[in-house]
C-alpha cells in the first residue's frame, strides 16, 4: 500500500491498537476523542490528527461521525518536505 484514501465511520469506541502505516484523519462530520501514545485530544472540522506508524492509539466518537482517512506507507512520509 502506498496510499489509500476513504471515508470512514468508527464504532463508538475503538480500543488501543497500532499499525505499520501512517494515518491522516480529517473529520468531515462530528468529532473524535483520540489518544495517540498517551496524548489525548479532540479533533473536529477545525483540527485533524496524524497517527505515525507504530503509534498506540485509540478513539471514541459519535456513531454518526464521518472521517476522511489517508493511510500511507511510512516511506511516503519520509519524502514529504513540510
Amino acid at each position: 500500500m502506498l496510499l489509500n484514501l476513504e471515508i470512514r465511520s468508527y464504532e463508538c469506541e475503538n480500543p488501543h491498537h497500532s499499525h505499520d502505516h501512517a494515518q491522516l484523519v480529517l473529520p468531515i462530520r462530528g468529532r473524535m476523542d483520540i489518544d495517540v501514545n498517551g496524548r489525548g485530544g479532540c479533533i473536529d472540522q477545525s483540527l485533524a490528527a496524524l497517527v505515525e506508524p507504530g503509534s498506540e492509539h485509540s478513539q471514541h466518537c459519535d456513531i454518526d461521525s464521518r472521517f476522511l482517512v489517508l493511510d500511507c506507507a511510512p516511506s511516503t512520509l519520509e519524502t514529504l518536505h513540510i
